[in-house]
């Protein structure tokens, strides 16, 4: 689902963008910063299963695009007739 590596943006009670550094199924290792880490989870036994949690509270985690997706995105946009 995730990897190491792919660029996050995190919205809801708490919102940053940051790198994967470690996944699991239940746990994400998130760097916002050199030196900081935020991890987020979620409860496989709870009644919301597949919501993930920053320090408690609910937070949605979307996959940014990468560099070369922006990039072919830009230029298909300025080929585009307005």
């Amino acid at each position: 689902m995730y990897n190491a590596g792919t660029k996050v943006r995190i919205t809801g009670w708490r919102s940053f963008t940051g790198t994967i550094l470690a996944a699991n199924e239940v746990a994400l290792t998130i760097q916002e910063a050199p030196g900081f880490v935020a991890i987020i989870r979620r409860d496989p036994a709870s009644t919301a299963p597949l919501q993930w949690r920053c320090a408690g509270r609910p937070v949605e985690v979307c996959v940014m695009p990468d560099a070369t997706f922006r990039k072919r995105l830009d230029d298909l946009m300025k080929r585009s007739p307005r």
